[in-house]
């Protein structure tokens, strides 16, 4: 019930033949070239947003592992947070309704191609915007490693640009989306 109404905050979702539309397909169709490198499998290891594969995600930029069991405070306020993640998230895809990049131009992705992810609008990131919502309050945790944090943070949604799951503007969008949502 905290979360803001994101969709008041960001800006509309460009447009297929915008600049940035533009640029978005022409980073997507950069990105393809990663396919079956090391940073192809990073972005389908973090397609996996559960909390506990979050702290796995975050454990190195951390500086100390975290796990459900050492960390069972932090797993619990992220499980509590998720619900406002979703619900920052919903209402501008929902209004936006930006299809996918992989719908409109050709291109492998590092995911399976299902229905439900065909369907899922793009604007805003949902994932990115949980990464940096993450790296946001790890950051706030351990602040003498918030740059090594946020870097992954960053990392984490361009994961899903890497993987053609979204446009670049839709995991910029996230990083606004999860720092409003952060505010409160």
């Amino acid at each position: 019930d905290r979360a803001p109404d994101t969709a008041r905050i960001l800006p509309p979702a460009p447009t297929t033949e915008s600049p940035r539309g533009v640029a978005d397909r022409a980073i997507f169709k950069a990105t393809r070239a990663l396919k079956d490198t090391p940073r192809w499998s990073l972005a389908q290891s973090d397609s996996d947003e559960r909390a506990t594969s979050m702290l796995a995600d975050f454990s190195c930029a951390a500086g100390a592992q975290l796990t459900d069991a050492n960390a069972p405070r932090l797993v619990g306020l992220l499980r509590r947070m998720r619900p406002d993640v979703v619900t920052a998230v919903n209402k501008p895809k929902d209004l936006y309704r930006r299809q996918r990049p992989f719908l409109i131009d050709k291109g492998d992705i590092c995911l399976p191609r299902t229905p439900a992810l065909a369907l899922s609008p793009d604007y805003p990131s949902g994932h990115a915007t949980w990464g940096w919502t993450v790296g946001l309050v790890l950051a706030e945790a351990a602040p003498d490693r918030a740059a090594e944090i946020l870097s992954r943070a960053r990392a984490f949604g361009e994961s899903r640009v890497v993987c053609g799951v979204h446009n670049a503007s839709a995991v910029e969008a996230a990083r606004t989306n999860a720092a409003a949502l952060f505010s409160v």
